[in-house]
């Protein structure tokens, strides 16, 4: 498949230049460097997701002038959105972007110690949900005190063999997406977060395209063909979805699965969480304020952790005891 971005690093000089801005000012704006703005000014890299919402957003330029115009009308589900609202579930219960500002403007992440409301809510969790003789897949223990950090709570869980999330055998490896991904939270459940405003991780389009494509019943060598990339380099996307995920990528995806623009939607949602734009901190300064490393850590702990409340606690109990538990408004 032919490049479908094209000329990128001129078009977006321009509207800098138009805006009478330097490379140093637009960083500034951007949250970047003005090595960065060069390179990709140059097309000395190439255009990421993350950069290219963030130069969007802080060029105020459309990222439809970014693409051919066959190429916008590919994609009618993220350039004209009534397609999606129609669809907006009624009464999804999901963290969003204003439980996490609120947290942030706390200094939570950015302190980088919240473990005390951390280990709250999965006592809250283990004594709802393990202590009630509920099925659990085997690999949720392993995520509760591995991928949450907890080693406290090791006692009260059952052994299991580590997953193999390297093996080259896709059913060796099925536990890994359910380790971040519960069995039986369907692609419906991540997709009611995203159309409900809910918090959106760079794992979530990794898990997003891997139901896609099996719904499609696609290897990874047959959508990996039909987008230019191997099957290692699917498999890396669904699986470990990198924060540098190329823009081209994901508009090619898109195309390959016939998807009309809602995975680069999805994608744009994700990028705009994690660039910080709800930030009030963002809002003051009048610029992008990402996220950075020591926060994401976090918050992307926070967010995994209200999917597996969402999942396994019924009603809407889970929404209130995490809001009771960080001290959240208990409607925000």
């Amino acid at each position: 498949m032919d490049s479908l971005i094209k000329n990128y690093g001129a078009l977006i000089r321009e509207a800098r230049e138009q805006k009478k801005l330097s490379s140093r000012e637009l960083a500034a704006i951007f949250g970047g460097t003005h090595a960065q703005i060069s390179y990709i000014e140059n097309e000395k890299v190439a255009l990421t997701l993350n950069a290219a919402f963030r130069l969007a957003h802080s060029l105020e330029l459309p990222l439809e002038n970014l693409f051919a115009k066959e190429i916008v009308q590919a994609m009618p589900l993220h350039f004209q959105k009534s397609s999606i609202k129609k669809e907006i579930p009624k009464e999804h219960q999901c963290l969003n972007y204003n439980d996490i500002d609120f947290l942030d403007m706390s200094g939570v992440f950015s302190s980088g110690d919240f473990s005390g409301p951390m280990d709250e809510a999965i006592e809250f969790f283990v004594d709802e949900v393990f202590d009630k003789d509920f099925r659990i897949e085997p690999p949720l223990y392993k995520f509760i005190y591995s991928c949450l950090g907890v080693k406290d709570l090791e006692k009260r869980l059952i052994d299991i063999p580590p997953l193999n999330k390297e093996s080259d055998k896709e059913s060796d490896r099925i536990g890994w997406i359910d380790f971040r991904y519960p069995r039986h939270l369907s692609f419906e459940n991540i997709r009611n977060n995203y159309l409900s405003g809910g918090n959106l991780l760079f794992l979530d389009i990794g898990a997003y395209l891997n139901r896609i494509r099996i719904s499609k019943e696609l290897s990874l060598k047959q959508l990996g063909n039909s987008v230019g990339l191997s099957d290692r380099g699917i498999r890396k996307l669904e699986y470990q979805t990198p924060e540098k995920l190329r823009l081209e990528d994901v508009l090619k995806l898109d195309i390959a699965l016939n998807m009309q623009g809602e995975l680069l939607d999805f994608a744009w949602t994700v990028a705009k969480f994690y660039a910080g734009v709800y930030r009030t901190k963002s809002q003051r300064e009048n610029g992008v304020r990402p996220f950075q490393t020591f926060e994401i850590h976090g918050l992307e702990k926070l967010t995994v952790l209200s999917r597996l409340y969402q999942h396994y606690i019924s009603g809407d109990l889970w929404l209130k005891e995490l809001r009771r538990i960080f001290k959240l408004p208990s409607k925000i």
